[in-house]
């Protein structure tokens, strides 16, 4: 039954950031509501998947390793977790550089929130503050992302208005 749930949530968590993928593709972003809430919700499920899989194939490779490993669990749910978030944030038409720089920070971002909500708490519990660390740490990422975009337009916008120029 456990190895039937966490094969489960493996697979959710796979085919959820394959399903987010394409969808970003064909019809270029996710609203205002359904990022709020991707970003928001879906790291639960993504972040215990992850570490379901990472547990899953470390178990079949290397048995030495425990299942509330420090660097299995930062890996496994950090690199979902800013994959997925990054996703429900991404926007198509936005510049690659832009896109570039957002995905580093979804996924750097994840990865020290993971690390940090690991080392907040021990045992099994240490797991689950890292999937709310990882979702803290990428959305806190995106967050300074998109206030530093709009002071950058607002200054530009304020630099036309200075000579006179329409933005």
């Amino acid at each position: 039954m456990v190895a039937g749930t966490m094969v489960a949530l493996a697979l959710l968590t796979v085919l959820s950031l394959l399903w987010m993928a394409r969808r970003v593709r064909r019809r270029g972003r996710f609203g205002p509501s359904s990022s709020a809430a991707r970003r928001s919700l879906s790291p639960v499920v993504l972040g215990l998947g992850g570490w379901f899989l990472g547990a899953l194939i470390v178990s079949t490779t290397v048995p030495d390793v425990r299942f509330d490993d420090q660097l299995l669990v930062t890996l496994a749910v950090g690199a979902p977790i800013g994959a997925g978030v990054y996703l429900a944030w991404a926007h198509r038409d936005w510049s690659a550089g832009i896109r570039t720089a957002g995905f580093a920070a979804a996924t750097v971002g994840a990865l020290v929130g993971a690390w940090l909500g690991f080392h907040a708490t021990d045992g099994l519990l240490a797991p689950i503050a890292a999937v709310v660390g990882a979702a803290a740490g990428a959305n806190g990422a995106l967050l300074a992302i998109d206030i530093r975009w709009d002071r950058l337009v607002r200054d530009r916008v304020e630099d036309c208005g200075k000579i006179g120029v329409n933005p």
